[in-house]
């Protein structure tokens, strides 16, 4: 049977670890009390012989009376009757330093108890708060959405597009449907910015350089509480600027173009998805924080049962009762603003729900097995490799909405901002994503061949050197091979920008750079087999292994510590046996000497041709890269993250002004 603080320990939320009951202390202190106890006997003949504990100030007394009084007697039966009373005396006055002991811990463990439910109280309460405060905010922020869309959509169906125009001024007079036309578009564009302004203002949005409506306030300074609309939260251009959204209001619609209100929609759909997200961040935090409040109460009644088993007491009722009692049991504001929000959500935004990545992987293999299975019998095995591979891309770039179309996006819109870095600002997924691709060079290399296949009409018509043996293939190869080191020192470049100029992202930059460098020196090893580039090689090979071991130790994974409790590892891990670091550490340090096959070419290894070894040391990597994720993860999860962010801040698009009184 689990204990449950291994239970506790396993389903409690890691940002909030150091807010949780800390069960493990208040279980030292159930500890104290035990030792603090006598033995069973000894309770029990205490017991037999003066009753409860609270008459022994009593005992006490009559022993010393009867000592004073025996003193004058010299009889052999008034010798034995104070021998046993001196024992007697000796057993209770070890008895009290027990007793008090024991009480000195109590108080300890209940001091203790009060500092845990106190320091669970205010935390609950303090997220609670942020929450319910984060609720409010995204209220509004849906109500002005909504006005927004309604104006947009009145303005569309009231303006009339240039076809409609000439159509009314065929059927009127030239004099007056010339007046008549500018008067009605004008007209209706005053009418719809007079609505855009009257449905923000009820929401406390003010532009404050809408000049052009006339609905400014005057001298130019936003009323208390003013809203602006901002879409710099969402832009994901590379010269992103903030944009104030005032020409939904102020900009007239381009003549004849429509691009006004083209552009009102992109931006409202922005805004619409920066809101769908923080709902999403919302709910999530609601039930994190319903999970922290459940998880602590059944802590409380497990340490006062236990308690309450090891003092041989029952006063532990009370406390549970006024545990059950405190906000962060009885408040149920939490799950009233959950329910809510998953009103809203069901609402507004049913229609968007994404799909599991999972499920897209499951439905596309049952869907491949189909495939293979229906073009098996067209007869030429590269026919059907062709049309699969023109299916996946399909199915990868289709911009329809099919196939879990958000999700193959999102992974698009990632390897985009890795082929442009460092244009883009990086984030974790872009860098983590970069770094699974210097581990799946091998791979890439194989789709430069598969793509050198298809093109010279398959191998069944040419040899296998057909492709390998190109010059324009050759070069590719090189620049495949040097693409995502490239990739990830760009990054750690707009990183260092980014980041205030944090001389540690050059340093990794560096790494990246040292292992460019050794490929380099490999391929004119390559090209020129001297015991010289040999050296050069070797040395710099060498040289980028080292600095990469150190980094996956020690930057990424956190290890190497020689301060920490756990020996040359750091103080928080998730997996209990340590071994299986010290194990990892060594497996990443034999895999990461890879390059000495690639560098001496080992023709055959034990009569394995070297192309199945390549293959097989291309297979490794993948392993080492699966321990480096595991590890870099939770160094990232344990020590980085800070400030209890269990879930994240989403931007919204809708920003309070600062007044400048």
């Amino acid at each position: 049977m689990v204990k449950f603080s291994k239970e506790l320990e396993a389903q409690l939320i890691p940002e909030w670890k150091d807010a949780f009951l800390d069960y493990r202390q208040l279980k030292k202190n159930i500890k104290k009390i035990k030792l603090s106890q006598r033995s069973p006997t000894a309770d029990q003949k205490l017991h037999n012989r003066f009753g409860f504990f609270v008459f022994h100030p009593f005992q006490v007394l009559k022993r010393s009376l009867i000592d004073g009084f025996s003193s004058s007697s010299s009889s052999s039966s008034d010798k034995w009757v104070e021998k046993n009373q001196g024992d007697e005396e000796d057993l209770h006055g070890e008895d009290l330093v027990q007793l008090f002991s024991q009480e000195d811990e109590v108080k300890a463990f209940y001091a203790k108890l009060d500092e845990e439910l106190h320091k669970v109280n205010n935390f609950y309460k303090t997220k609670e708060g942020e929450f319910i405060e984060r609720g409010d905010a995204l209220n509004k922020q849906l109500q002005i959405l909504q006005d927004l869309k309604q104006v947009l959509h009145a303005r569309r169906r009231k303006s009339r597009t240039p076809s409609d125009v000439s159509r009314s001024l065929s059927r009127s007079d030239s004099s007056v449907r010339s007046t008549g036309t500018a008067s009605d578009i004008s007209e209706c564009d005053e009418t719809a910015m007079d609505e855009v302004v009257a449905a923000l203002e009820r929401n406390g949005v003010n532009f404050v350089s809408s000049t052009k409506t006339g609905k400014a306030k005057k001298g130019g300074k936003p009323r208390p509480g003013a809203m602006r609309i901002d879409l710099s939260a969402g832009a994901t251009t590379p010269t992103a600027t903030s944009m104030i959204w005032e020409d939904l209001v102020n900009s007239p619609r381009k003549e004849g173009s429509g691009s006004g209100d083209h552009l009102g929609r992109k931006k409202i759909q922005c805004a619409e998805k920066l809101i769908r997200g923080a709902f999403v961040e919302l709910y999530r935090g609601l039930g994190l924080l319903r999970t922290y409040s459940s998880l602590n109460m059944l802590a409380f009644t497990k340490i006062l049962k236990k308690f309450d088993k090891v003092s041989n007491r029952q006063d532990s009722g009370n406390y549970l009762k006024a545990v059950k009692r405190s906000h962060f049991v009885s408040s149920d504001k939490v799950v009233k603003l959950g329910d809510e929000v998953e009103s809203i959500f069901t609402k507004h935004f049913a229609n968007n729900i994404e799909k599991s990545p999972i499920q897209v992987i499951e439905l596309n293999m049952i869907q491949s097995r189909k495939i293979w299975t229906a073009l098996h019998v067209l007869g030429r095995v590269d026919v059907i490799l062709q049309v699969l591979v023109l299916l996946f891309a399909f199915l990868l770039f289709c911009p329809f909405n099919v196939f879990y179309r958000s999700t193959r996006f999102c992974f698009l819109r990632v390897i985009r901002n890795i082929v442009l870095s460092p244009f883009y600002k990086v984030y974790m997924v872009d860098f983590f994503m970069a770094d699974q691709l210097t581990s799946l060079i091998p791979l890439l290399r194989h789709m430069e061949f598969t793509a050198c296949y298809f093109t010279a009409a398959g191998l069944t018509a040419h040899s296998y050197e057909t492709c390998t043996s190109s010059q324009v293939y050759k070069r590719w190869a090189y620049i495949i091979s040097f693409l995502p080191y490239w990739w990830r020192a760009a990054q750690c470049f707009r990183r260092y920008w980014d980041e205030n100029f944090d001389a540690n992202h050059l340093a990794n930059a560096g790494k990246y750079s040292s292992a460019m460098l050794a490929g380099a020196a490999r391929i004119l090893y390559a090209a020129h087999p001297t015991p010289m580039w040999l050296g050069v090689a070797i040395i710099t090979s060498i040289f980028a292994t080292i600095y990469q071991l150190y980094w996956d130790f020690v930057k990424d994974w956190g290890f190497f510590n020689p301060k920490s409790k756990n020996r040359w590892l750091r103080d928080d891990l998730i997996l209990k046996n340590k071994n299986i670091y010290y194990v990892s550490i060594a497996i990443n340090f034999v895999l990461r000497l890879a390059w000495v096959e690639t560098l001496l070419h080992f023709k055959k290894i034990g009569g394995v041709e070297h192309r199945l070894v390549e293959f097989f040391l291309a297979s490794i990597e993948i392993i080492r890269r699966g321990h480096w994720n595991f590890y870099r993860l939770e160094n990232e999860h344990l020590n980085n993250v800070g400030k209890f962010r269990a879930v994240k801040t989403v931007p919204l698009p809708f920003k309070e002004m600062e007044s400048d009184g």
